[in-house]
């Protein structure tokens, strides 16, 4: 052998080995970036799938996607036993023709939901035997129709209190009681065995909520499990949650073992108002006549995305995907500028900050 060989040798063994410890600098989308970390996903309505220039946005920085409204009960079932999966059905084929995953949102939820679900033939309340019927009916259905296309369910949406007691306000739990949440796990159990089955709800930094629907999911848990994962509804603003209420939650749902989605991703930027999950209202802790104005929105938008997807990043074990909820502000379900594009379709330096923060993050 020539000295060059050894001194090959020697080079390799005192240079560190850290070059393949990060992301390829190469890495120019949100999709190419966060692989090796968890899926990122996006909301679309049906309008954004059929429009050409904004679906491809979507295929390109996106390998994970869900029906706005779509798939919701009302519009795959708003007469009974009469499906209509048209717009279902073309989300999945995009996805499909884009290599992204589906996830199905939602099968039960007290909103979007038709009233004859829960209405006898005389227009009274339904018996608890009917509206198990036509809800297994439905779930049967629904599920069947896109086994193997779609992976993950959120089968259950917002069914607690912001104490974490039961909705019961709710006309599911005016139906089928306590035992809500177990009959409709159990039955998309039933409809599609290889299915990752998902609770949802927003708040859930909030302690008291949380707490509540782990403590429920465990119980329900204990005898089969029927749960698999967890989402986390991401309807955040510039101040709340801190931190260290992300990650207290994140913690929560590594201990409890579940699978955790963050699912509704955006960032409120109307300071005066705060996201309850059922759009803006007035916060009451802040008087806005003290507020300073913000002279760049698209700078403290870009630095709370990026502190929030270091947690993200930090706890990659156990964050399955993060979906973002809505392409650009121009179809997002609140005012203001809270996504990662702007109304004009322009991506903000939030989505670069992502990417870069995510280039540089060791797997």
């Amino acid at each position: 052998p020539k000295p060059a060989l050894q001194a090959i040798i020697d080079l390799m063994n005192k240079t560190p080995k850290t070059a393949k410890t990060s992301n390829s600098a190469s890495a120019k989308t949100l999709r190419d970036a966060s692989k090796g970390f968890f899926e990122v996903g996006v909301a679309l309505p049906d309008r954004v799938v059929r429009d050409e220039r904004l679906n491809k946005i979507a295929a390109l920085q996106f390998n994970r996607v869900v029906c706005e409204n779509e798939m919701k009960f009302e519009s795959l079932e708003p007469q009974e036993n009469r499906f209509t999966f048209e717009r279902g059905d073309r989300l999945v084929e995009f996805a499909q023709k884009n290599g992204m995953s589906v996830h199905g949102h939602t099968l039960v939820w007290h909103a979007q939901t038709p009233r004859w679900v829960f209405q006898d033939a005389n227009g009274g309340q339904a018996s608890k035997e009917l509206v198990m019927k036509r809800l297994k009916n439905h779930i049967d259905t629904v599920m069947k129709h896109y086994k193997g296309k779609i992976k993950t369910w959120d089968v259950v949406n917002e069914a607690f209190t912001d104490q974490g007691n039961l909705r019961t306000s709710s006309p599911w739990y005016r139906a089928l009681g306590n035992d809500l949440i177990k009959i409709a796990f159990t039955l998309a159990r039933e409809a599609d065995p290889d299915a990752i089955l998902i609770y949802n709800d927003y708040s859930m930094p909030n302690d008291p909520k949380r707490q509540g629907i782990i403590k429920a999911i465990k119980e329900i848990n204990k005898e089969k499990k029927i749960i698999d994962g967890i989402g986390y509804q991401g309807h955040w603003d510039l101040n709340w949650p801190s931190l260290a209420q992300i990650q207290k939650a994140i913690d929560e749902a590594r201990e409890a073992g579940l699978k955790l989605y963050i699912s509704e991703l955006d960032i409120n930027t109307d300071r005066s108002k705060r996201n309850s999950g059922r759009g803006l209202e007035a916060n009451p802790e802040i008087d806005p006549s003290t507020l300073q104005p913000i002279t760049d929105m698209n700078v403290v938008l870009r630095d709370r995305y990026r502190e929030i997807f270091e947690i993200f990043l930090k706890n990659a074990d156990v964050i399955e995907a993060v979906t973002v909820w809505g392409l650009d502000d121009a179809h997002s379900w609140i005012r203001g500028e809270p996504l990662l594009y702007d109304r004009n379709q322009n991506p903000k330096p939030a989505l670069q900050a992502i990417i870069d923060l995510m280039n540089k993050t060791p797997k």
